[in-house]
C-alpha cells in the first residue's frame, strides 16, 4: 500500500478514535491559557477517612478522620500537577494581582516560613511571598507556586474560569483524597509502608538540608530534594496524578469542622460543612513527617494564612 495512502487511513483513524493519554488510559485535556494539563478522573465510591489508624486526635477527644465513612463522587478532571510558579506568573502579569503575603493581609507580614537556623524557627517572614518563598532555594518555573492563600488561590481559578466555559474551581475534600487514593484502600496510594513514601512524594526525609541536619520528623528514606522539587520527579498513582502525597500542600474548597464525618453528611458529591472560619489543605509537603504524609489527614487554616509549603492544584467537572 503507498505510503501516502498508509498516512491518510492513520490520520483518518486519529480523527474518529482521539488518542487518551494519561495512566491507564485516562483522558487528558490542556488548558490553553496556562498549558496546564488535566487527567480525567473517573468518578466512583470509596471510604473515606482514617482506615489504617494512625489518625489525629484533638485535645477533646476528637478523632477528626472519624469515622469512616462512604462517599461518592462524580467524574472530574484534575491537574495533573500542582500549579507552577509560571503558570501563576501569567496570572499576576495579566491582571496584577497582589497576594496576601504581598499585601501583609491579617495583620501578618509575608509569608510563613520554617528556618531552622533561625530563632524562632517558625514565623512570618517579611521577605517571603511566592516569588521567593525559601531563602535556601531559589524559585523556579517548575516549582509549585507556594506562600499563597486560600484566597489567593480562588482568585487564580475565578481568573481562569474568566478565559474560557471550564468551571474551573479548587477540588472538594473528597474529590481531592478519592483521587489522592488513586482507586487504592490503603494508608496511601503506594501502600502502607510509611517508608516507601521517597519513591512517590517529596517529604522529610533523611536528605540533608542546608548546613546538615534534617527536619524533625523524618521517613527513613532519602528522595534527594531537601526542599521543595520541580513538579512531576516522582512516580505518580494509579490515575496519573503527580506529588498528591507531599512537595506542598494542596487548599481544597472545604470548610473545616472537626466533628462533620460524625453528624449528618451527604453521600454523593459532598461539598463540606455550610459554616466555619478555615478551610482545609491536604497531602503534605516537603517538611512533612509520616503523621502528616497520609490519604486521610485534613488540617486546616484560616482563608488568609499563607506558608511556604502551601500552594494548590484545580479541577474542573467532567462535561
Amino acid at each position: 500500500m503507498p505510503y501516502l495512502r498508509i498516512r491518510f487511513i492513520i490520520l483518518l483513524a486519529l480523527s474518529i478514535f482521539p488518542v487518551r493519554a494519561g495512566a491507564a488510559g485516562k483522558e487528558a485535556k490542556s488548558d490553553p491559557t496556562t498549558g496546564m494539563e488535566f487527567v480525567a478522573v473517573k468518578g466512583g465510591c470509596f471510604h473515606m477517612g482514617d482506615s489504617y489508624g494512625d489518625g489525629y486526635i484533638t485535645e477533646d477527644g476528637t478523632a477528626i478522620e472519624k469515622p469512616v465513612h462512604e462517599v461518592c463522587v462524580s467524574d472530574f478532571f484534575m491537574g495533573k500537577y500542582e500549579v507552577t510558579v509560571k503558570q501563576f506568573r501569567k496570572f499576576i502579569a495579566e491582571t496584577g494581582y497582589k497576594t496576601e503575603a504581598e499585601r501583609n493581609t491579617g495583620g501578618l507580614q509575608g509569608c510563613y516560613c520554617v528556618e531552622l537556623d533561625r530563632i524562632p524557627e517558625r514565623e512570618y517572614r517579611s521577605w517571603a511571598s511566592w516569588k521567593n518563598p525559601n531563602k535556601y532555594l531559589k524559585n523556579k518555573d517548575n516549582h509549585p507556586v507556594s506562600c499563597v492563600s486560600w484566597n489567593d488561590a480562588q482568585a487564580f481559578a475565578t481568573w481562569l474560569r474568566s478565559k474560557s466555559s471550564i468551571n474551573y474551581r479548587l477540588p472538594t475534600e473528597a474529590e481531592w483524597e478519592y483521587a489522592a487514593r488513586g482507586g487504592t484502600k490503603t494508608r496511601n496510594y503506594w501502600g502502607n509502608g510509611k517508608d516507601d513514601a521517597c519513591r512517590y512524594g517529596n517529604v522529610a526525609d533523611r536528605t540533608k538540608l542546608k548546613g546538615g541536619g534534617n527536619w524533625p520528623e523524618i521517613h527513613d528514606c532519602k528522595d534527594g530534594y531537601p526542599y521543595v522539587a520541580p513538579v512531576g520527579q516522582f512516580k505518580p498513582n494509579n490515575f496519573g496524578l503527580y506529588d498528591m502525597m507531599g512537595n506542598v500542600w494542596e487548599w481544597v474548597g472545604d470548610r473545616f469542622d472537626g466533628t462533620y464525618y460524625q453528624g449528618s453528611r451527604k453521600r454523593d458529591n459532598p461539598e463540606g460543612p455550610e459554616s466555619g472560619s478555615t478551610r482545609i489543605y491536604r497531602g503534605g509537603s516537603f517538611i512533612s513527617g509520616p503523621m502528616d504524609v497520609r490519604a486521610a489527614f485534613r488540617p486546616n487554616l484560616q482563608l488568609g494564612r499563607r506558608y511556604y509549603d502551601v500552594g494548590f492544584r484545580l479541577v474542573f467537572p467532567a462535561q
